[in-house]
Protein backbone atom coordinates (compact mmCIF):
# COMPACT_ATOMS: atom_id res chain seq x y z
CA UNK A 1 0.00 0.00 0.00
CA UNK A 2 1.53 3.31 -1.00
CA UNK A 3 1.31 7.15 0.69
CA UNK A 4 1.23 7.88 3.80
CA UNK A 5 0.46 5.99 7.22
CA UNK A 6 -2.59 7.17 8.67
CA UNK A 7 -2.40 10.02 10.92
CA UNK A 8 -1.63 8.61 14.71
CA UNK A 9 -4.60 8.73 17.45
CA UNK A 10 -3.53 11.86 19.11
CA UNK A 11 -3.92 14.11 16.12
CA UNK A 12 -7.74 13.93 15.82
CA UNK A 13 -10.18 14.87 18.37
CA UNK A 14 -11.98 12.07 17.94
CA UNK A 15 -12.57 10.49 21.42
CA UNK A 16 -14.54 11.95 24.60
CA UNK A 17 -11.98 13.74 27.07
CA UNK A 18 -14.38 14.75 30.08
CA UNK A 19 -16.84 12.76 32.46
CA UNK A 20 -20.37 13.60 30.99
CA UNK A 21 -22.26 11.61 33.35
CA UNK A 22 -25.03 12.32 36.02
CA UNK A 23 -24.07 11.63 40.06
CA UNK A 24 -25.47 8.15 40.25
CA UNK A 25 -27.45 9.15 43.59
CA UNK A 26 -30.81 7.16 43.44
CA UNK A 27 -30.71 6.93 39.17
CA UNK A 28 -30.40 3.08 38.89
CA UNK A 29 -33.12 1.14 37.85
CA UNK A 30 -34.70 -1.63 39.48
CA UNK A 31 -32.74 -4.52 39.74
CA UNK A 32 -35.07 -7.16 41.28
CA UNK A 33 -37.02 -9.96 39.30
CA UNK A 34 -39.74 -12.75 39.92
CA UNK A 35 -38.78 -15.83 41.20
CA UNK A 36 -37.71 -18.27 38.69
CA UNK A 37 -41.16 -20.52 39.01
CA UNK A 38 -40.48 -23.44 36.50
CA UNK A 39 -38.43 -21.72 34.07
CA UNK A 40 -38.24 -23.27 30.98
CA UNK A 41 -35.81 -25.59 29.29
CA UNK A 42 -33.74 -24.13 26.28
CA UNK A 43 -36.15 -24.09 23.03
CA UNK A 44 -35.01 -27.46 21.17
CA UNK A 45 -31.54 -26.16 19.34
CA UNK A 46 -31.77 -22.99 20.92
CA UNK A 47 -28.80 -23.34 23.28
CA UNK A 48 -25.88 -22.38 22.94
CA UNK A 49 -25.81 -20.93 19.84
CA UNK A 50 -23.27 -22.33 17.41
CA UNK A 51 -19.63 -20.85 17.18
CA UNK A 52 -18.14 -20.24 14.43
CA UNK A 53 -19.44 -16.40 13.81
CA UNK A 54 -16.42 -15.14 15.69
CA UNK A 55 -13.85 -12.24 14.03
CA UNK A 56 -10.30 -13.41 13.37
CA UNK A 57 -8.03 -13.36 16.59
CA UNK A 58 -5.27 -11.06 17.18
CA UNK A 59 -2.49 -11.39 14.39
CA UNK A 60 -5.06 -12.09 11.43
CA UNK A 61 -5.63 -8.38 10.63
CA UNK A 62 -5.64 -7.44 7.63
CA UNK A 63 -6.80 -10.15 5.12
CA UNK A 64 -4.13 -10.91 2.71
CA UNK A 65 -4.03 -7.92 -0.15
CA UNK A 66 -6.44 -8.35 -2.66
CA UNK A 67 -8.48 -10.97 -0.47
CA UNK A 68 -11.93 -10.03 0.39
CA UNK A 69 -12.74 -10.05 4.17
CA UNK A 70 -13.89 -13.86 5.12
CA UNK A 71 -17.59 -14.52 5.09
CA UNK A 72 -19.76 -14.55 8.47
CA UNK A 73 -19.71 -17.13 10.15
CA UNK A 74 -16.18 -17.95 8.85
CA UNK A 75 -14.09 -16.97 11.88
CA UNK A 76 -13.05 -19.10 15.13
CA UNK A 77 -14.19 -18.30 17.76
CA UNK A 78 -11.24 -16.22 20.22
CA UNK A 79 -9.95 -17.29 23.32
CA UNK A 80 -11.24 -16.46 26.72
CA UNK A 81 -14.65 -15.70 25.93
CA UNK A 82 -17.22 -16.27 28.38
CA UNK A 83 -18.76 -19.62 27.06
CA UNK A 84 -22.29 -20.91 28.44
CA UNK A 85 -22.22 -21.44 32.21
CA UNK A 86 -21.78 -25.23 32.84
CA UNK A 87 -24.46 -26.88 34.34
CA UNK A 88 -26.54 -24.29 34.13
CA UNK A 89 -29.97 -24.62 32.22
CA UNK A 90 -30.47 -21.51 30.16
CA UNK A 91 -32.42 -18.11 31.78
CA UNK A 92 -33.26 -14.61 31.21
CA UNK A 93 -34.62 -11.98 33.16
CA UNK A 94 -37.63 -10.72 33.60
CA UNK A 95 -38.54 -7.40 34.84
CA UNK A 96 -40.50 -6.76 37.58
CA UNK A 97 -43.35 -4.46 37.39
CA UNK A 98 -43.36 -1.44 39.33
CA UNK A 99 -44.42 -0.91 43.05
CA UNK A 100 -46.61 2.01 43.10
CA UNK A 101 -44.07 4.03 45.39
CA UNK A 102 -40.70 2.49 43.44
CA UNK A 103 -41.50 4.38 40.52
CA UNK A 104 -39.58 1.66 38.55
CA UNK A 105 -39.81 1.24 34.70
CA UNK A 106 -43.15 -1.32 33.77
CA UNK A 107 -42.36 -5.01 33.08
CA UNK A 108 -42.80 -6.77 29.69
CA UNK A 109 -45.10 -9.39 29.02
CA UNK A 110 -44.17 -13.05 28.97
CA UNK A 111 -43.24 -14.42 25.45
CA UNK A 112 -43.27 -10.25 24.19
CA UNK A 113 -41.96 -9.21 20.94
CA UNK A 114 -40.64 -11.99 19.67
CA UNK A 115 -38.15 -12.03 17.55
CA UNK A 116 -35.24 -14.63 17.09
CA UNK A 117 -31.59 -14.69 18.18
CA UNK A 118 -28.92 -14.89 16.15
CA UNK A 119 -28.19 -18.26 14.81
CA UNK A 120 -24.61 -17.75 16.63
CA UNK A 121 -22.61 -14.95 18.57
CA UNK A 122 -22.90 -11.95 15.59
CA UNK A 123 -18.97 -10.94 14.25
CA UNK A 124 -17.40 -8.13 16.92
CA UNK A 125 -17.42 -4.73 16.47
CA UNK A 126 -19.78 -4.05 13.54
CA UNK A 127 -20.97 -0.62 13.51
CA UNK A 128 -24.48 -0.13 14.14
CA UNK A 129 -25.91 -3.09 12.82
CA UNK A 130 -23.06 -3.77 10.75
CA UNK A 131 -23.87 -7.86 10.42
CA UNK A 132 -26.66 -8.67 8.59
CA UNK A 133 -28.96 -11.42 10.16
CA UNK A 134 -28.69 -14.77 9.22
CA UNK A 135 -31.00 -15.76 6.50
CA UNK A 136 -34.13 -18.13 7.46
CA UNK A 137 -34.91 -19.04 10.61
CA UNK A 138 -32.74 -19.19 13.44
CA UNK A 139 -32.56 -21.49 16.59
CA UNK A 140 -35.45 -20.38 18.60
CA UNK A 141 -37.10 -18.86 16.11
CA UNK A 142 -41.22 -18.68 15.39
CA UNK A 143 -42.26 -16.88 18.10
CA UNK A 144 -39.89 -19.09 21.10
CA UNK A 145 -37.22 -16.87 22.15
CA UNK A 146 -33.94 -18.13 23.47
CA UNK A 147 -32.79 -18.34 26.83
CA UNK A 148 -29.75 -16.40 26.27
CA UNK A 149 -28.34 -14.89 23.71
CA UNK A 150 -25.28 -13.01 22.43
CA UNK A 151 -25.14 -8.72 23.11
CA UNK A 152 -21.91 -6.83 21.32
CA UNK A 153 -20.56 -10.14 19.51
CA UNK A 154 -19.44 -12.33 22.23
CA UNK A 155 -21.04 -11.36 25.41
CA UNK A 156 -23.42 -14.07 26.90
CA UNK A 157 -26.33 -12.66 28.73
CA UNK A 158 -29.71 -13.31 29.41
CA UNK A 159 -32.48 -12.68 26.64
CA UNK A 160 -34.74 -10.16 27.66
CA UNK A 161 -37.82 -11.09 25.70
CA UNK A 162 -37.41 -15.08 27.25
CA UNK A 163 -40.66 -15.45 29.35
CA UNK A 164 -38.78 -18.81 31.38
CA UNK A 165 -37.55 -16.25 34.16
CA UNK A 166 -34.10 -16.88 35.40
CA UNK A 167 -32.79 -20.23 36.69
CA UNK A 168 -30.49 -20.28 40.19
CA UNK A 169 -27.00 -21.93 39.86
CA UNK A 170 -25.81 -24.04 42.52
CA UNK A 171 -23.90 -22.07 44.73
CA UNK A 172 -25.93 -18.81 44.24
CA UNK A 173 -26.96 -18.22 47.72
CA UNK A 174 -23.41 -19.10 49.07
CA UNK A 175 -22.20 -15.95 46.51
CA UNK A 176 -25.12 -13.84 47.95
CA UNK A 177 -24.02 -14.75 51.91
CA UNK A 178 -20.05 -13.94 50.91
CA UNK A 179 -21.55 -10.46 48.81
CA UNK A 180 -23.66 -9.96 52.36
CA UNK A 181 -20.87 -10.19 54.47
CA UNK A 182 -17.51 -9.34 52.90
CA UNK A 183 -14.65 -8.10 55.24
CA UNK A 184 -13.10 -5.55 52.43
CA UNK A 185 -14.10 -3.49 49.58
CA UNK A 186 -11.23 -5.40 47.91
CA UNK A 187 -12.86 -9.14 48.71
CA UNK A 188 -16.44 -7.09 47.37
CA UNK A 189 -14.86 -6.09 44.28
CA UNK A 190 -13.04 -9.17 43.51
CA UNK A 191 -16.85 -11.45 44.36
CA UNK A 192 -18.49 -9.07 41.66
CA UNK A 193 -16.14 -8.61 39.02
CA UNK A 194 -15.43 -12.52 38.92
CA UNK A 195 -19.14 -13.40 38.86
CA UNK A 196 -20.05 -12.48 35.00
CA UNK A 197 -23.11 -11.77 33.88
CA UNK A 198 -25.30 -14.82 34.10
CA UNK A 199 -24.42 -15.54 37.44
CA UNK A 200 -24.84 -11.71 38.16
CA UNK A 201 -28.76 -11.94 37.17
CA UNK A 202 -29.21 -14.35 39.63
CA UNK A 203 -27.52 -13.06 42.72
CA UNK A 204 -29.68 -10.05 42.32
CA UNK A 205 -32.89 -12.05 41.91
CA UNK A 206 -32.12 -13.67 44.90
CA UNK A 207 -30.31 -11.09 46.52
CA UNK A 208 -33.45 -9.34 48.31
CA UNK A 209 -34.50 -11.94 49.97
CA UNK A 210 -31.70 -13.60 51.32
CA UNK A 211 -31.81 -14.56 55.25
CA UNK A 212 -28.82 -12.39 55.42
CA UNK A 213 -30.84 -9.51 54.18
CA UNK A 214 -32.35 -7.89 56.95
CA UNK A 215 -33.73 -5.00 55.55
CA UNK A 216 -34.80 -6.43 52.47
CA UNK A 217 -32.80 -4.10 50.24
CA UNK A 218 -32.12 -4.95 46.51
CA UNK A 219 -28.16 -4.86 45.05
CA UNK A 220 -28.26 -2.00 43.86
CA UNK A 221 -29.90 -0.18 46.96
CA UNK A 222 -27.55 -2.31 49.49
CA UNK A 223 -24.53 -0.68 46.90
CA UNK A 224 -25.93 2.71 46.83
CA UNK A 225 -25.91 2.42 51.20
CA UNK A 226 -22.62 0.73 51.58
CA UNK A 227 -20.26 2.48 48.70
CA UNK A 228 -19.70 5.92 47.51
CA UNK A 229 -18.74 7.65 44.53
CA UNK A 230 -16.94 6.02 41.66
CA UNK A 231 -16.98 2.82 43.46
CA UNK A 232 -20.40 2.74 43.82
CA UNK A 233 -20.84 3.75 39.99
CA UNK A 234 -18.89 0.80 39.15
CA UNK A 235 -20.03 -1.76 41.16
CA UNK A 236 -23.66 -0.88 40.45
CA UNK A 237 -22.38 -1.44 36.09
CA UNK A 238 -21.36 -4.49 37.30
CA UNK A 239 -24.61 -5.43 39.35
CA UNK A 240 -27.09 -4.06 36.23
CA UNK A 241 -25.21 -5.98 33.36
CA UNK A 242 -24.09 -5.20 29.95
CA UNK A 243 -27.36 -4.69 28.81
CA UNK A 244 -28.80 -2.80 31.40
CA UNK A 245 -25.52 -1.06 32.28
CA UNK A 246 -25.54 0.48 28.49
CA UNK A 247 -29.19 1.47 28.78
CA UNK A 248 -28.40 3.13 31.75
CA UNK A 249 -25.63 4.77 30.67
CA UNK A 250 -27.51 6.35 27.74
CA UNK A 251 -29.88 7.45 30.24
CA UNK A 252 -27.28 9.39 32.34
CA UNK A 253 -25.40 10.73 29.30
CA UNK A 254 -25.47 14.31 29.32
CA UNK A 255 -26.37 16.39 26.37
CA UNK A 256 -23.37 18.29 26.49
CA UNK A 257 -21.10 14.79 26.61
CA UNK A 258 -22.93 13.40 23.12
CA UNK A 259 -20.00 11.93 21.74
CA UNK A 260 -19.94 9.02 24.81
CA UNK A 261 -22.86 8.07 22.39
CA UNK A 262 -20.46 6.86 20.28
CA UNK A 263 -19.05 4.16 21.82
CA UNK A 264 -22.45 3.05 23.54
CA UNK A 265 -24.59 2.69 20.28
CA UNK A 266 -22.03 2.73 16.98
CA UNK A 267 -20.67 -0.74 17.28
CA UNK A 268 -23.84 -2.13 17.67
CA UNK A 269 -25.51 -4.91 14.93
CA UNK A 270 -28.93 -4.46 14.00
CA UNK A 271 -29.63 -7.42 16.56
CA UNK A 272 -27.69 -5.40 19.51
CA UNK A 273 -30.07 -2.08 18.88
CA UNK A 274 -33.11 -4.52 18.98
CA UNK A 275 -32.47 -5.92 22.72
CA UNK A 276 -30.86 -2.08 23.82
CA UNK A 277 -34.06 -0.65 22.47
CA UNK A 278 -36.01 -2.98 24.33
CA UNK A 279 -34.42 -2.85 27.26
CA UNK A 280 -34.15 0.61 27.11
CA UNK A 281 -38.39 0.92 26.86
CA UNK A 282 -38.63 -1.66 29.48
CA UNK A 283 -36.19 0.56 31.87
CA UNK A 284 -37.57 3.45 31.23
CA UNK A 285 -40.62 3.84 29.30
CA UNK A 286 -39.25 5.79 26.26
CA UNK A 287 -38.67 5.42 22.91
CA UNK A 288 -34.44 5.13 22.69
CA UNK A 289 -34.09 6.64 19.15
CA UNK A 290 -36.21 9.64 20.90
CA UNK A 291 -34.41 9.73 23.96
CA UNK A 292 -30.86 10.28 22.03
CA UNK A 293 -32.21 12.41 19.80
CA UNK A 294 -32.43 14.56 23.05
CA UNK A 295 -29.24 14.77 23.35
CA UNK A 296 -27.96 15.57 20.11
CA UNK A 297 -27.94 17.96 16.84
CA UNK A 298 -27.08 18.74 13.46
CA UNK A 299 -25.23 16.14 11.59
CA UNK A 300 -24.35 14.15 14.49
CA UNK A 301 -28.14 13.69 15.55
CA UNK A 302 -28.98 12.88 12.19
CA UNK A 303 -26.21 10.24 12.09
CA UNK A 304 -26.96 8.15 15.47
CA UNK A 305 -30.97 8.54 14.26
CA UNK A 306 -29.77 6.96 11.34
CA UNK A 307 -27.58 4.43 13.00
CA UNK A 308 -30.41 3.48 15.10
CA UNK A 309 -33.15 1.94 12.37
CA UNK A 310 -33.13 -1.35 12.69
CA UNK A 311 -35.36 -1.94 9.29
CA UNK A 312 -32.39 -0.74 7.33
CA UNK A 313 -30.20 -2.83 4.60
CA UNK A 314 -26.66 -3.62 5.93
CA UNK A 315 -24.13 -4.66 2.54
CA UNK A 316 -22.34 -6.69 2.19
CA UNK A 317 -25.25 -9.84 2.47
CA UNK A 318 -26.07 -13.21 1.08
CA UNK A 319 -27.63 -11.05 -2.12
CA UNK A 320 -24.52 -9.14 -3.26
CA UNK A 321 -22.39 -10.87 -6.16
CA UNK A 322 -19.27 -9.29 -6.08
CA UNK A 323 -17.94 -7.91 -2.52
CA UNK A 324 -14.63 -6.62 -3.67
CA UNK A 325 -16.32 -4.51 -5.82
CA UNK A 326 -18.66 -2.77 -4.03
CA UNK A 327 -15.76 -1.85 -1.55
CA UNK A 328 -14.01 -0.38 -4.78
CA UNK A 329 -17.37 1.63 -5.67
CA UNK A 330 -18.11 2.66 -1.60
CA UNK A 331 -14.69 4.13 -1.58
CA UNK A 332 -14.79 5.86 -4.89
CA UNK A 333 -18.44 7.20 -3.64
CA UNK A 334 -17.01 8.55 -0.25
CA UNK A 335 -14.49 10.54 -2.31
CA UNK A 336 -16.91 12.17 -4.17
CA UNK A 337 -18.65 13.25 -1.63
CA UNK A 338 -15.94 14.37 0.49
CA UNK A 339 -12.28 15.50 -1.09
CA UNK A 340 -13.31 14.69 -4.80
CA UNK A 341 -16.28 17.99 -4.91
CA UNK A 342 -16.70 21.20 -3.46
CA UNK A 343 -18.66 21.30 -0.10
CA UNK A 344 -19.22 17.70 1.57
CA UNK A 345 -22.39 14.87 0.72
CA UNK A 346 -22.62 14.08 4.89
CA UNK A 347 -25.90 12.19 3.97
CA UNK A 348 -23.43 9.72 1.53
CA UNK A 349 -20.79 9.44 4.42
CA UNK A 350 -24.08 8.63 6.98
CA UNK A 351 -25.20 6.31 5.32
CA UNK A 352 -22.48 3.99 3.78
CA UNK A 353 -20.57 3.81 7.61
CA UNK A 354 -24.00 2.53 8.95
CA UNK A 355 -25.08 0.40 6.29
CA UNK A 356 -22.07 -2.18 5.61
CA UNK A 357 -20.21 -4.81 8.30
CA UNK A 358 -17.04 -3.75 9.93
CA UNK A 359 -15.50 -6.31 7.52
CA UNK A 360 -15.86 -4.43 4.58
CA UNK A 361 -15.49 -1.22 6.10
CA UNK A 362 -12.19 -2.19 6.29
CA UNK A 363 -11.50 -3.41 2.99
CA UNK A 364 -13.49 0.19 2.19
CA UNK A 365 -10.44 1.61 3.96
CA UNK A 366 -7.93 0.00 2.11
CA UNK A 367 -9.43 0.47 -1.20
CA UNK A 368 -9.68 4.54 -0.19
CA UNK A 369 -6.04 4.56 1.05
CA UNK A 370 -4.43 2.83 -2.28
CA UNK A 371 -6.52 5.03 -4.53
CA UNK A 372 -6.00 8.65 -2.59
CA UNK A 373 -2.44 8.30 -1.34
CA UNK A 374 -4.59 9.11 2.17
CA UNK A 375 -6.49 7.42 4.86
CA UNK A 376 -10.16 7.67 4.96
CA UNK A 377 -9.51 9.02 8.44
CA UNK A 378 -7.77 12.34 7.08
CA UNK A 379 -10.47 12.46 4.52
CA UNK A 380 -13.69 12.60 7.83
CA UNK A 381 -11.00 14.99 9.88
CA UNK A 382 -10.58 17.52 7.03
CA UNK A 383 -14.74 17.09 5.90
CA UNK A 384 -16.35 17.39 9.09
CA UNK A 385 -16.10 18.83 12.93
CA UNK A 386 -17.84 18.56 16.31
CA UNK A 387 -19.94 15.62 17.59
CA UNK A 388 -20.60 14.44 13.70
CA UNK A 389 -16.69 14.20 12.87
CA UNK A 390 -16.55 12.48 16.19
CA UNK A 391 -19.10 10.05 15.72
CA UNK A 392 -17.37 9.23 12.05
CA UNK A 393 -14.24 8.61 13.56
CA UNK A 394 -15.31 6.00 15.81
CA UNK A 395 -16.84 3.86 12.91
CA UNK A 396 -13.87 4.25 10.89
CA UNK A 397 -10.81 4.12 13.72
CA UNK A 398 -12.72 0.58 14.38
CA UNK A 399 -12.10 -0.72 11.04
CA UNK A 400 -9.13 1.00 9.55
CA UNK A 401 -6.19 -0.99 10.11
CA UNK A 402 -3.10 0.87 11.57
CA UNK A 403 -0.22 -0.18 8.95
CA UNK A 404 2.78 0.18 11.39
CA UNK A 405 0.71 -2.31 13.51
CA UNK A 406 -1.31 -4.36 10.93
CA UNK A 407 -1.33 -7.48 13.43
CA UNK A 408 -3.79 -5.61 16.08
CA UNK A 409 -7.45 -5.60 15.84
CA UNK A 410 -8.03 -2.35 14.94
CA UNK A 411 -11.31 -1.61 17.19
CA UNK A 412 -8.72 -2.87 20.38
CA UNK A 413 -6.08 -0.04 19.19
CA UNK A 414 -9.03 2.13 18.96
CA UNK A 415 -10.59 1.38 22.48
CA UNK A 416 -7.34 1.35 24.09
CA UNK A 417 -6.68 5.09 22.69
CA UNK A 418 -9.93 5.85 24.06
CA UNK A 419 -8.80 4.15 27.94
CA UNK A 420 -5.14 6.06 27.74
CA UNK A 421 -7.28 8.86 27.04
CA UNK A 422 -8.82 9.04 30.76
CA UNK A 423 -5.42 8.45 31.94
CA UNK A 424 -3.88 11.29 30.40
CA UNK A 425 -2.35 14.88 31.14
CA UNK A 426 -3.57 16.08 34.86
CA UNK A 427 -6.19 14.09 36.43
CA UNK A 428 -7.57 11.08 35.62
CA UNK A 429 -11.21 11.53 34.68
CA UNK A 430 -12.32 8.47 36.87
CA UNK A 431 -15.97 7.86 36.13
CA UNK A 432 -15.15 7.34 32.11
CA UNK A 433 -12.51 5.24 33.10
CA UNK A 434 -14.06 2.71 34.94
CA UNK A 435 -17.29 2.85 32.66
CA UNK A 436 -14.64 1.93 29.65
CA UNK A 437 -13.35 -1.13 31.75
CA UNK A 438 -16.43 -2.22 32.63
CA UNK A 439 -17.75 -2.32 29.23
CA UNK A 440 -14.19 -4.13 28.18
CA UNK A 441 -14.09 -6.75 30.89
CA UNK A 442 -17.12 -8.38 30.19
CA UNK A 443 -15.73 -10.24 27.25
CA UNK A 444 -12.30 -11.70 28.09
CA UNK A 445 -11.23 -11.91 24.76
CA UNK A 446 -12.18 -8.37 23.66
CA UNK A 447 -10.25 -6.87 26.66
CA UNK A 448 -7.05 -9.18 25.68
CA UNK A 449 -7.01 -7.66 22.55
CA UNK A 450 -7.15 -4.26 24.03
CA UNK A 451 -4.60 -5.59 26.40
CA UNK A 452 -2.23 -6.51 23.64
CA UNK A 453 -3.07 -2.88 21.84
CA UNK A 454 -2.53 -1.02 24.76
CA UNK A 455 1.37 -0.27 24.47
CA UNK A 456 0.55 0.78 20.98
CA UNK A 457 -2.08 3.45 21.84
CA UNK A 458 -0.75 7.21 21.21
CA UNK A 459 0.67 9.20 24.18
CA UNK A 460 1.14 5.98 25.88
CA UNK A 461 4.56 7.37 27.03
CA UNK A 462 7.10 4.42 27.42
CA UNK A 463 4.86 2.28 25.96
CA UNK A 464 3.38 0.55 29.27
CA UNK A 465 0.83 -1.97 29.90
CA UNK A 466 -2.64 -1.43 30.88
CA UNK A 467 -2.74 -2.64 34.13
CA UNK A 468 0.45 -1.08 34.80
CA UNK A 469 -1.16 2.16 33.50
CA UNK A 470 -4.04 2.08 35.84
CA UNK A 471 -1.85 0.95 38.93
CA UNK A 472 0.23 4.18 38.56
CA UNK A 473 -3.09 6.87 37.73
CA UNK A 474 -5.74 5.68 40.37
CA UNK A 475 -5.63 4.79 43.88
CA UNK A 476 -7.68 3.09 46.76
CA UNK A 477 -10.91 1.25 46.25
CA UNK A 478 -11.23 2.86 42.48
CA UNK A 479 -7.27 1.11 42.06
CA UNK A 480 -8.80 -1.88 43.34
CA UNK A 481 -11.74 -2.32 41.11
CA UNK A 482 -9.56 -1.00 38.01
CA UNK A 483 -6.98 -3.92 38.80
CA UNK A 484 -9.62 -6.48 39.21
CA UNK A 485 -11.50 -5.51 36.27
CA UNK A 486 -8.02 -5.17 34.15
CA UNK A 487 -7.26 -8.52 35.62
CA UNK A 488 -3.35 -9.79 35.98
CA UNK A 489 -0.69 -10.30 32.90
CA UNK A 490 -0.66 -6.93 30.46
Amino acid sequence: MSGPPPAPYGTYPGAPQGGGFAVPGQGYPAPSYPPPTGAYPPPAGAYPPPAGAYPPPAGAYPPPTGAYPPPTGAYPPPTGAYPPPAGQPGYAPQYLPPSPQGGYPSAPQPGFGAYPPPAGPPPVGYPAGGYAPPPGPAPGAYGVEAPQVYYRGEILINNPRFPGGIQKYDGVERDVDAILTHKSKKQLIDLMVNLGPIKMDAVSQEFQMHHNNKKRLTLLQWIEKECSGDLEAGLCGLALGPLKYDAHLIKLVSSDAGDLLNELILDLSLFDINLLSYTYQQMYGKNLSTAIQTKLDGGARKLMTLALQTERLVLPDASTQNPGQLAIDDAQALYKAGAGRMGTDESKFHTILTSRTAPHLSQVCREYHSRQKKPLTKAIDSEFGGLERKALMHIVRGCEVDVHHPELDPAALRDAYMIEKTMEGMGTRERVLVMRLIRAHWSRARLDRIKAAFPFASNNSGHRHLRERVVGETSGNLKELCTALVGGGM
